[in-house]
């Protein structure tokens, strides 16, 4: 696990515009998305998630918002709700298209196109409703209605490279139940790393998440976590306590190496620990005015899970350690 931090520690100092130029995340935190070439994000908004614009050579902008979407009914029924309030809401509406549709990488979603005249102004709105983890979405794509349907591939495009913050983890350490997304601007990456066949000496293959945010990357901030799954089954307690060690005095080493140094240790005696349980350890580490927290959570049941959170404020590692106490093994 020293490479490990090592690793992060440069990649949340180097890597954030690299990753804001790949994916951006929603200023909820709840989702990231691929912005549409010549789209803009409208600052300063009161809607809860981001707002876009594509400034218009003809002085119009073509307007994309998103917004939660409640209730847990049927897409057919909601599509037919949709249909009814839209017609009772707008003047000149009209129907284009309504349809569920199977989008290749978000799944199944609600389309709905119409036209109308707001305020004034003839418009087609392309609408689409989506989940993403339980969670559902409406967005809407307003356009002049001279567009016609010129945009609308690139809208659908839009919508399908939606997904949640927590995706990449969830594809990636299938092995693992997250019962929460990932905090509020928060984003995660997985790597894996094949060490050779798995073994009591070797951890096999190593599947990583990588957790941090990319505004306190930037404000050269420490706050993340690590998740590393291996595919090797100890097989004695003496194996497993031997590497709940090597994954906590491991993780903790790297800011050793930095000039911190453990001030506060709350954890349990590792040579009598019931290794059928989840093994959690806490430790502050000081150096000069500089703080760090960090907890480990490990789990040594079946493949080898290690679970670091870290972060130098209170604040970001109460929410990272909520969030990272829902992490458990599939049974």
């Amino acid at each position: 696990m020293k490479a490990s931090y090592s690793a992060f520690l440069c990649f949340i100092c180097c890597s954030a515009a690299a990753l804001a130029d790949e994916l951006r995340i929603d200023k909820s935190g709840a989702f990231e998305y691929r912005l549409p070439e010549g789209w803009k994000v409208f600052p300063n908004t009161t809607t809860p998630h981001d707002r876009l614009l594509l400034p218009g050579e003809d002085g119009l902008n073509r307007n994309l918002t998103i917004n939660n979407q409640g209730g847990t009914s049927d897409f057919p029924a909601l599509k037919a709700k949709y249909e009814r309030d839209l017609a009772a809401g707008l003047k000149d509406f009209k129907l284009v298209a309504s349809e569920i549709v199977q989008l290749k990488n978000v799944g199944k979603a609600i389309r709905i196109v119409h036209t109308n005249t707001h305020p004034g102004i003839p418009v087609r709105q392309i609408n689409y409703i989506i989940e993403l983890r339980d969670r559902r979405y409406f967005i809407a794509c307003a356009l002049p209605e001279a567009d016609g349907d010129k945009f609308d591939a690139a809208v659908a495009a839009f919508v399908d490279t939606l997904r949640s913050n927590i995706a990449d983890v969830d594809r990636g350490l299938g092995e693992l139940v997250l019962s929460d997304a990932l905090p509020e601007g928060f984003s995660a990456r997985v790597q894996e790393i094949k060490a050779g066949p798995p073994g009591p000496g070797n951890p096999g293959t190593v599947r990583r998440a990588i957790v941090m945010s990319q505004a306190k990357a930037a404000a050269r901030q420490i706050a993340g976590a690590i998740i590393q799954l291996e595919d090797r089954e100890l097989p004695t307690d003496q194996h497993k306590i031997a590497a709940l060690k090597g994954y906590i005095g491991g993780s903790n080493q790297p800011w050793i190496d930095r000039g911190y140094q453990i001030s506060k240790q709350d954890s349990p005696d590792f040579d009598s620990v019931d290794t059928s349980k989840r093994t959690t350890a806490r430790f502050t580490l000081q150096r000069e005015a500089q703080k760090l927290e960090m907890q480990h959570l490990v789990f040594l049941t079946g493949p080898s899970i290690h679970v670091a959170v870290f972060a130098d404020n209170d604040e970001d590692f109460q929410t990272l350690s909520k969030w990272a106490d829902s992490i458990r093994p599939k049974k």
